[in-house]
Parts: structure tokens; sequence; C-alpha cells
């Protein structure tokens, strides 16, 4: 069942009120800080716009090892990167951990609890012992990196994910936590996806176009336009042939016509990819 805002509303009063009791009410803890993400729908993930318009999680066939380096990003926001490269497998189980901090208190360190089993169900994927490495690799890739990422209003520097311990290798029980200071990415922009169309897509540049298309506001009477060599740098395309990486574009397109996400697109004369939302999609991103 979908939950409305307002339902969510209520559930995260609750919880604050649960969090802090009248007997418990002291000027030390009334003072206490609350660092709370935006809210979004269940069916939907979100994630700071700045990640979503850069190659943090790439297309790249290939994973390699980053040493402190400069990340392709969009104008206005730096990230530098150093651990494992990412992909946009990696960017669906970060989206989940984000999406079930939602109702948290970023600030008060207790991180949230699942099982591999059941965080792998809510991504649509395989619950074997081969997808429960995959999520362990994955959890330990975004443990153990560095990320900077600097807009004009906000800095982040931090791992992409915190452990907290509570690792049971029978089951694959996690507990884990994000910096709070990632509120702060979310406050300069954040974008919301339909995580049911997000995951039906078959490929990994029709996946990270949806997230990027969705940034954009991109109307019918001022569509979005952007050069398909500098497509392929911001998604971190190691596909050494324009050609190849345009035909990818090109069936990645088709692919989010179909589901709804644009409403229309073209290549360009002048080889730029240009597109725009139908007046029903989601909100234009904050």
């Amino acid at each position: 069942m979908q939950e409305d805002f307002e339902t969510i509303a209520n559930r995260c009063a609750e919880l604050t009120r649960a969090r802090v009791g009248p007997d418990e009410e002291t000027p030390a803890r009334a003072l206490a800080p609350i660092v709370q993400l935006p809210l979004w729908r269940d069916p939907d993930r979100a994630a700071p716009s700045a990640v979503l318009r850069s190659a943090l999680f790439s297309v790249a066939r290939q994973r390699r090892y980053m040493n402190d380096e400069e990340i392709v990003s969009w104008a206005g926001s730096t990230i530098r990167y150093k651990g494992e490269s990412l992909d946009q497998r990696d960017e669906d189980v970060w989206m989940q951990l984000v999406h079930l901090h939602r109702l948290q208190n970023l600030a008060d360190g207790q991180g949230v609890r699942f099982t591999s089993r059941g965080f792998l169900r809510a991504l649509g994927r395989d619950t074997g012992g081969r997808a429960i490495r995959h999520l362990y690799d994955s959890l330990l890739r975004m443990t153990a990196c560095a990320v900077v990422i600097e807009t004009p209003e906000a800095r982040y520097f931090a791992p992409l994910i915190v452990g907290v311990g509570e690792w049971r290798d029978a089951d694959g029980s996690y507990c884990l936590k994000l910096n709070p200071k990632l509120a702060k990415l979310f406050d300069v922009g954040w974008t919301r996806l339909e995580f049911e169309t997000h995951r039906r897509l078959t490929t990994d540049i029709a996946r990270w176009l949806h997230g990027y298309v969705c940034t954009q506001k991109a109307t019918a009477e001022a569509p979005h336009r952007i050069g398909v060599e500098r497509l392929r740098a911001l998604c971190g395309s190691d596909d050494q042939s324009l050609k190849s990486f345009r035909q990818k574009v090109k069936r990645a397109m088709t692919q989010l016509g179909v589901a709804g996400v644009v409403l229309h697109w073209r290549i360009t004369d002048g080889d730029a990819l240009e597109f725009s939302r139908p007046p029903r999609a989601l909100p234009a991103p904050r």
C-alpha cells in the first residue's frame, strides 16, 4: 500500500514523541539536534541531485581503485573519491539504505537494522547466497571509501556508509548508518525516482539516465540538452567509441520513453541529447 505524506509525517511525529517522552524532557535533551532527510513516498527512492548528475555511481563495465581522484560532475559541484569504484548496482543499494533512514534522526547515531534477504527483496533481487555475497561486497565498498562532495552551499567529507556493528555471518544481519552531513546535500537539492520503474530498466546507462533525467525540469517548451560527448564523461562510461555510446543512449532513451519517464527525446544535428519530461512526471527537483 502506498503511504501519503500526511501518514509519513504523523509517523515521524510519533517517533519523535517516543524518543523524547514528557518525563525525559530535560534542557539537554530539548536542545539535542534532530537531523532528518526530506520525506518521500514509500515506493520512491531519492538521492542528492549532485550525486545523480555525476559519475560517482558510474556505468563503467570494469571496477578500478581510485586514489583521491576527481570525478566528473555537474557544473557547480566537485566530487573526489578514494576507494574501489562504484556502479549502478551500488547506487541502488545506497539509495535503499538512504530510504530506510528517511524517518530516522541521523544525529542520534542509531542507524538502521536489516537482514540481507529482506534488503535484497526490497531491491527486487534474488536472495540466494551469491546475491547475499554481492550485497556484502557493495556495502563494504561504500563503508571503506572516502568521498568529498563540495557545492557552494555544502561540503560532505566521509564514507558513504558508516558501519556500527551487529554483522552476523549466518543470516547477514547489519546495523548501518549514514553521516548526518548527508542531509546538507539534500538541502542543496534532491530528486525522487519511481523505484519500480528504475529497477525494471535493463541497462546501466538507462538507470543512470533515469536519475539524470529526473534531476532536470525539461519541459516541452524548454527541453534539456546535453552533448553526447559530455554525457559520456558525466556518466563515467568506459566506452572508447562515441558511436557505440551513442547507440546505447538511444536504446536507453527508448526504454525511458516507453516507461513514460520522458515525453520527447532526440539526438540533435549537433550531436546532443535533447529531452523533455511529461507534465505528469514527478515534481521538479528541489
